[in-house]
């Protein structure tokens, strides 16, 4: 079971309103269970898998001292382990128009499913006229390419990746570079030379851009980056400097405790069914999950 069957199930109703968490509970037990099954008994398995299926889908600070708890009745770490990832090479970088064209080629319903998936009721505001706004779709899209979709075993990247006939080795590898980032949030500041991004999530320095950030490729239902907003995004290292190669600026402030609130529950699911997690993995796979919270978040604020 993974986040995106958890949002799928009931992605699209006329409330725009998320999955039934006992869903996930259900699910989740053909996976999780038989990785478990060594210290688990069914019955402690399923009442954790439904109280973090609870923390997915409702994110609430004030549960992060029972975290730690809950980590150790489903037998998992509490910290993923560090993760760097690959060493920052000035190459060219697929952009999200990319994509976006290759999730619509592979899953014929991103185009139709992305908007409301990723961007929650803003979906419904964009103005076609905005370019940052209908940027912001093509960014949804692009950034469902990274998804594993309902009944599928891999993502439409990397079945694009592997499946014949096969793209340009150069564009491959453009694309591959991409996957490889993770999604992580930022914040906007005024710097030496232009913008420049502050992560507000631990990340491994490789992943820290060092001097001005090209934001221009970001989508955002509030208006294009500028000092002080934040931002959602897979930042790069091209011949022309660091960029923004996809993401999307947020219409509101993400504090501390709300990602903290939400990162942590997103570790523990990717913990409870993988027993090796890495930090950085997570925000490359499942990054998307919390671009998802947020919108919602923002626009019930």
């Amino acid at each position: 079971m993974n986040l995106s069957e958890l949002l799928h199930r009931r992605a699209i109703p006329a409330n725009l309103g998320l999955p039934d968490y006992r869903y996930w509970t259900d699910l989740a037990v053909e996976e999780g269970r038989m990785a478990r099954a060594d210290v688990l008994s069914d019955a402690a398995y399923l009442e954790g898998a439904g109280r973090l299926a609870r923390m997915l889908l409702q994110p609430d600070p004030a549960e992060v001292p029972s975290w730690r708890g809950l980590a150790e009745a489903l037998a998992v770490p509490w910290q993923p382990e560090p993760w760097l990832g690959p060493e920052p090479v000035a190459a060219p970088v697929a952009k999200a128009p990319v994509l976006a064209r290759i999730a619509g080629d592979v899953s014929p319903t991103a185009m139709e499913e992305a908007p409301l998936l990723l961007l929650g009721p803003w979906a419904w505001q964009v103005r076609m006229e905005d370019p940052c706004e209908r940027s912001a779709l093509v960014n949804a899209v692009a950034e469902v390419a990274h998804m594993i979709h309902p009944g599928q075993r891999r993502s439409p990247l990397r079945t694009w990746l592997r499946s014949p006939p096969r793209a340009a080795q150069h564009l491959r590898d453009q694309v591959q570079r991409l996957r490889q980032s993770p999604m992580a949030p930022y914040r906007v500041v005024e710097g030496p030379g232009g913008l420049h991004l502050q992560a507000l999530l631990p990340l491994a320095a490789r992943h820290l851009p060092e001097g001005p950030v090209d934001l221009s490729a970001l989508g955002g239902v509030a208006g294009p980056a500028r000092p002080g907003r934040d931002v959602w995004a897979r930042v790069v290292l091209t011949p022309e400097g660091w960029t923004a190669a996809q993401g999307f600026v947020l219409p509101g402030e993400l504090s501390a405790e709300w990602l903290e609130g939400t990162w942590r529950p997103v570790a523990l699911q990717r913990l409870l069914l993988n027993r090796v997690v890495r930090a950085g993995e997570v925000l490359r796979d499942d990054g998307w999950w919390m671009v998802a919270m947020a919108h919602r978040a923002m626009f019930r604020a």
